[in-house]
C-alpha cells in the first residue's frame, strides 16, 4: 500500500528509484516484485527511452487506482512532454530520499514548480532546471513563493539562476541527490559576497 501510495504522489517513476526506496538491501528482488504488481494490473510498466538511454518507469495501474480509491487515467503521461517526464523523475529522487528519512508528501504545482514537499505542515515548492535557467527565473519573479529547493544539472548552474531568485533558495544537484548524503548535498546563494556556499541541512539529519 505504502509503494502505491508513493506513486501515486509522484505520478511517474523509475523502477530503479522504487527499487532503491523500497528493496535497498536487495533491488534485484525489487525489480521482480514490480514486475508482479504490474501483472497484477496495482502498476502499469512503461520503458522510456531518451537519446541512448532506455528506462523502466511505472504509473498507478487500474487495480492500484481502484485500491487507493483514485480514477485510473490510462496512458496519461504519454501527454506530457519529454523534458517534463524527466523534471518529475529528478524530482523523485529528492523525494524518496527525504521520505525514506522523515514524514512528507509530495503535491502536484502548476509550473515553473515541479512539485511541493510537505515536511511537518510547512510547504517546499522544488524547481527542476532543465535548459530553461532564464524561463524559469522569470517565472519566478512572479510566483507567490516564499522560499524554494532548487535542482540543477551541474553546479555551474546555480550561481546563473540563484542571481535571479529573490527568495530564500537552497539549491542542490543531480550529483549531490545521487551521491551525498541530504544534510550535505545542498547549497546557498551569498549574495553579497557573490559565492555560492555550502549548507548543511539540519533538518535532513
Amino acid at each position: 500500500m505504502a509503494l502505491l501510495k508513493v506513486t501515486d504522489q509522484l505520478r511517474i517513476v523509475t523502477a530503479k528509484q522504487l527499487s532503491a526506496r523500497f528493496w535497498s538491501n536487495n533491488m534485484e528482488n525489487g525489480d521482480k516484485s514490480l514486475k508482479k504488481l504490474g501483472k497484477k494490473g496495482y502498476l502499469l510498466r512503461h520503458v522510456l527511452k531518451n537519446k541512448n538511454k532506455t528506462m523502466v518507469i511505472y504509473t498507478l495501474g487500474p487495480a492500484g487506482c481502484k485500491l487507493l480509491n483514485k480514477p485510473y487515467q490510462p496512458n496519461w503521461w504519454a501527454r506530457v512532454e519529454l523534458k517534463e517526464i524527466l523534471k518529475i523523475l529528478v524530482f523523485n529522487q529528492l523525494y524518496l530520499r527525504i521520505h525514506h528519512s522523515m514524514d512528507s508528501k509530495a503535491l502536484q504545482a502548476p509550473y515553473p514548480l515541479t512539485s511541493v514537499i510537505i515536511i511537518n505542515n510547512r510547504e517546499f515548492p522544488v524547481l527542476v532546471v532543465r535548459g530553461d535557467i532564464g524561463e524559469i527565473a522569470r517565472e519566478v519573479r512572479w510566483a507567490d513563493l516564499n522560499r524554494a529547493m532548487v535542482i540543477c544539472e551541474e553546479h555551474e548552474q546555480i550561481e546563473k539562476i540563484a542571481l535571479n531568485i529573490n527568495i530564500p533558495a537552497r539549491f542542490t544537484t543531480d550529483y549531490e541527490l545521487c551521491f551525498k548524503s541530504l544534510n550535505e548535498a545542498f547549497y546557498s546563494y551569498n549574495r553579497e559576497a557573490d559565492t555560492v556556499e555550502k549548507e548543511t541541512v539540519d533538518i535532513f539529519g
